[in-house]
């Protein structure tokens, strides 16, 4: 599980979705393996600072994701008021082209603002139903009218695509 983070990330965006997927484990009792081994990833190994203040680091940079291979069946981007600044930085959003891109990528995530990356990087549908945070919906719909921003829902589902206006645990098939 892939985790994107970049400097005014919101933390529950990123920490909650990392929580779920860390302590997932195989429904089979007698097997204690992990499911997911959730990473962070952001354009360099630098301290990354969130909303709130908290550093982070991030595991690995996006250019060792691609070149390395790293599987990685989920891909996460989180929201927060920097997400309006990371979906014009050119390394964020080639990464997520090419990860979408990759067989081995299964769903594709954003929560809340995060939305903004996935439709600045050009990888939604024209006509996707997305979800955002309520006080986003306007000016994502303003920024990308080429989406179906929905203000009655709290998260959206298509293809290997979830958005969501809430950090929420969600099962995929």
């Amino acid at each position: 599980m892939g985790n994107v983070v970049f400097d005014q990330v919101e933390v529950l965006d990123y920490c909650g979705p990392f929580e779920v997927f860390s302590v997932m484990r195989s429904s089979n009792q007698e097997s204690p393996n992990k499911l997911f081994q959730p990473v962070l990833i952001s354009k360099t190994l630098n301290p990354i600072t969130t909303i709130g203040g908290m550093k982070v680091l991030p595991d690995c940079t996006y250019q060792q994701v691609l070149d390395e291979q790293i599987p990685i069946h989920v891909l996460l981007i989180p929201g927060g008021i920097g997400s309006r600044q990371e979906r014009y930085h050119t390394e964020t959003t080639f990464f997520v082209q090419q990860m979408v891109q990759r067989d081995s990528l299964r769903v594709l995530a954003s929560v809340c603002t995060g939305i903004l990356i996935l439709a600045q990087a050009r990888v939604l549908p024209n006509q996707q139903k997305v979800a955002t945070h309520y006080q986003a919906l306007d000016y994502v719909q303003t920024e990308y009218p080429n989406l179906q921003v929905h203000r009655d829902v709290h998260w959206t589902h298509e293809h290997i695509t979830l958005s969501s206006s809430l950090s929420l645990s969600t099962t995929c098939p």
